[in-house]
């Protein structure tokens, strides 16, 4: 009927406007690239990022569906942060992912710094999990892929991306008990990660980058100390008493001198990564800011 005509028609002309907003072009450019107009000069990063946000606005008329839903390979790309992590965590947790995603049928496939791959010849991945990148990083990823992106050990704080990062309230709760403590931590790449795990802790943080940074702290900030990660766990037992330790592990599996005082479960991160990742591709309207409660 022409009421449901009209209807519809707002609706698209709504849809445009949003996708035209998030994009930062016109309606008209917006228009023209998903009717595919060749008589128009868009480029072509321009046409990318117009197709990106349509897709991850959920706006996707004929055109815009013909390009971005080429079939399922049930491939999941995996993005690790560029800087090496020395405390394993991030393989850790790779690892938990990769048998997470087999368990449902997907395959997945490590994929190359972005400072090492072009995006003219991108893999045929149904989506991508990218760990612990620099904002700088996470938006050439994001301006290059048409792919639902979950983040994980990072921060974006941007509604269309899922973002999945440990709480630590439940360790803060714990060292109530303490009148004074220092926690060790390696310096995460993403600088927003950062400046939380600086507000969870306050004055009682260090990030530490090397031993010598280890023996710096140990040498300077008041016991016991708070040891996020295995590295530096052993590290800090070269410097100090093993009753002034109190370690924070990733997996029972590492038997350790020292007992854990805080257990991160990997595992239960993974799953939730995982279920983002199906979240985003299903377009589930969930919450897209998911904290790991211990």
């Amino acid at each position: 009927t022409p009421i449901k005509s009209s209807a519809a028609s707002d609706v698209y002309k709504r849809q445009i406007r949003d996708v035209a907003r998030e994009a930062g072009v016109s309606v008209a450019t917006v228009s023209y690239v998903l009717n595919n107009r060749s008589d128009q000069k868009i480029s072509a990063e321009t046409k990318k990022k117009v197709l990106q946000i349509a897709n991850l606005l959920q706006f996707t008329p004929s055109y815009a569906a013909k390009i971005l839903t080429t079939g399922k390979s049930h491939i999941i790309g995996i993005l690790p942060g560029a800087s090496p992590d020395p405390d394993f965590l991030h393989i850790d947790f790779t690892n938990c992912l990769i048998r997470t995603l087999a368990a449902k049928g997907y395959r997945t496939m490590i994929l190359p710094s972005l400072s090492e791959s072009g995006t003219d010849a991108q893999p045929n991945i149904d989506g991508i999990i990218c760990i612990d990148l620099t904002q700088e990083q996470f938006s050439q990823l994001s301006d290059s892929y048409l792919i639902p992106i979950v983040c994980a050990d990072m921060i974006v704080d941007h509604y269309l991306f899922f973002q999945i990062y440990n709480d630590y309230a439940g360790l803060r709760e714990k060292l109530k008990g303490y009148g004074q403590y220092t926690v060790l931590c390696n310096p995460p790449n993403n600088e927003k990660l950062k400046d939380f795990l600086s507000g969870v802790f306050g004055k009682n943080l260090r990030f530490c980058t090397d031993y010598a940074s280890v023996q710096n702290a140990v040498a300077s900030a008041p016991a016991p100390y708070v040891t996020l990660g295995n590295l530096l766990t052993l590290c800090a037992m070269t410097l100090t008493d093993k009753d002034k330790i109190l370690p924070v592990s990733s997996s029972p599996k590492y038997n350790l001198p020292v007992p854990s005082f805080f257990m991160l479960d990997t595992q239960k991160k993974a799953e939730a990564t995982v279920q983002a990742m199906f979240d985003a591709m299903a377009r589930n309207a969930v919450e897209h800011d998911l904290r790991i409660s211990y």
